[in-house]
């Protein structure tokens, strides 16, 4: 998947949720390079910034660097050097301690800045600007990621912000040392330093380590590379299931129907998920429901019908598998009966902004091994530290494999689907199962193409809402007969990728995820 990103605080880059303020050091009035004012959003109130004080000194230029430093400098490009910008810390990759040549000016009036640049005023009167590339090392336990989308580097400890990070920054006039202030919350009242790096560059990782073009990290696996009892999927080690069920030789005549006709009936009607128990399936009362009182089970009528053939089609098509408990799967939360969603009317929404709303989400357990039915439950460890990291961080060791790809593969069957998520670690073994039950002909083409394009997962937190709480639970996200929107798109959890209610609702459990735009791949415009 892409790589998204935090919240950039300069207003110049609206699409993005941190909001970067672009501060530099404010201890050494010497600074030659200060930040420009922060510009701001249309029909935003003009507010002023803490500003640093400018440069005495009449050039633009830097403190002298090394000559012979520039030349291999493993944290900025071939001829640059990473050099202290005024003695306080704050690094850059500059030209024998001057500005890049060929860097771009003018960018406190626009355009902006992109990738690892910031902007910084190179005269006294803050009549002149430039963009310098950030450099730096990130601290033990932490890494290099793109924190904004736009490729502004940061370090973050496993996607999120390290602990014991100086916060407040844009009240008091910017970091200390090498860092940049970013914005953590839509209202611009609470912001919180992430310390500058430097993207790896070809041939500088050490021994057993690749770049990615962002950090040194493993290389993808080969055959053979493995531990014992796993296998080389894709680049992945996962555990190794063998081959599966092999080749379909089930009928199954007496499948309920998907097919929902607008024309007939009303599809988008608001339905509770009747029966509570059926072919293939429990609808268990979870979090705070009662078998009386099922409150969070309220779906669009042609979803309950799709949800209600691939449990059935899995109920029919496996009951000679040999492999996990053979049991019905478990359905988890839907949504309120006025559309709203589930917990809303307890005042305890329980999903972010924009998901499971009017019955087009639905959570599902994943089907198990080694338990005594299919509810709701981790399937993997998901500890780090000592401390709940609300994702697998190990291999699931109580999946079913086999059972869960094929209802994937059976709900994609409906041309109507939004996007499937998973935990980052499940999502190698969904799709490793998949393809074989493929080959063995259990899941029509179309299903097999939809999914390779519809399934989502993070293996890192990227942002796109699948990191964190589906490690006990995947989720179907449907668009009806009708795209909800333009901007719906297959990636993300919340539909347009609204990174601000992803970063509202995990800022509860103080978690982090790295802002996305609708378009991941493109650079949000420049003003």
């Amino acid at each position: 998947m892409n790589h998204p990103r935090l919240y950039f605080a300069l207003a110049t880059v609206p699409l993005l949720p941190l909001s970067l303020i672009a501060c530099g050091s404010t201890s050494d009035e010497s600074t030659p390079l200060t930040p420009p004012a922060t510009q701001p959003e249309a029909g935003a109130d003009v507010t002023e910034e803490p500003a640093e004080e400018a440069s005495t000194q009449p050039e633009a230029g830097l403190p002298d660097a090394e000559p012979d430093a520039a030349t291999n400098d493993p944290l900025c490009p071939d001829g640059l050097a990473c050099t202290d910008i005024n003695g306080s810390g704050r690094l850059a990759c500059t030209q024998a301690g001057e500005i890049p040549s060929d860097a771009q000016t003018g960018c406190a009036d626009g355009p902006d800045c992109t990738g690892n640049f910031a902007c910084r005023y190179t005269n006294p009167e803050k009549t002149a600007s430039a963009c310098v590339q950030n450099c730096g090392i990130c601290p033990l336990g932490t890494q290099c990621m793109d924190v904004t989308g736009d490729g502004y580097l940061g370090c973050l400890e496993e996607g999120n912000i390290p602990d014991g990070a100086q916060t407040g920054c844009h009240t008091t006039g910017g970091c200390d040392g090498n860092a940049t202030c970013f914005y953590t919350n839509t209202e611009h009242t609470e912001s919180v330093c992430i310390r500058n790096c430097s993207p790896c560059k070809a041939n500088t990782c050490p021994a057993g380590k690749v770049c990615d073009g962002i950090a040194c990290v493993d290389p993808p696996c080969t055959e053979g590379s493995c531990a014992d009892g796993e296998v080389c999927y894709e680049g992945t080690c996962i555990p190794d299931y063998g081959d599966g069920p092999g080749t379909d030789t089930v009928d199954c005549p007496n499948l309920p129907s998907f097919a929902c006709d607008p024309k007939t009936e009303d599809c988008a009607e608001l339905i509770q998920f009747d029966p509570t128990q059926g072919d293939g399936y429990i609808d268990y009362p979870e979090n705070g429901e009662t078998w009386q009182n099922q409150y969070r089970s309220w779906l669009r009528r042609d979803l309950v019908r799709l949800i209600q053939y691939a449990a059935a089609k899995v109920a029919c098509k496996a009951k000679d598998w040999t492999f996990g408990n053979g049991g019905p799967v478990g359905l988890i939360d839907m949504s309120e009966q006025d559309g709203s969603i589930p917990g809303t009317s307890i005042g305890q929404p329980g999903h972010p902004a924009g998901t499971h709303t009017n019955g087009f989400d639905i959570d599902i357990a994943y089907y198990q091994v080694n338990t005594a039915d299919n509810r709701a439950r981790p399937v993997c460890d998901h500890y780090a530290g000592g401390a709940d990291a609300y994702h697998c961080t190990k291999a699931p060791h109580l999946l079913d494999p086999w059972r869960t790809a094929l209802f994937i593969g059976s709900v994609f069957e409906s041309p109507n689907m939004r996007v499937l998520g998973v935990d980052g670690k499940v999502g190698p073994i969904v799709e490793m199962a998949l393809n074989k039950l493929c080959q063995g002909g259990w899941i029509p083409t179309s299903a097999c193409n939809a999914a390779k394009v519809k399934l989502a997962y993070e293996p890192t937190n990227e942002g796109y809402g699948w990191y964190y709480f589906h490690h006990h639970h995947f989720h179907v996200s449907f668009n009806g007969t009708k795209t909800r929107s333009a901007s719906s798109g297959p990636l993300c959890l919340v539909p347009g990728c609204d990174a601000a209610a992803l970063q509202e609702y995990l800022h509860r459990d103080r978690l982090w995820a790295l802002p996305v735009s609708a378009s991941p791949l493109s650079r949000p415009p420049a003003r």
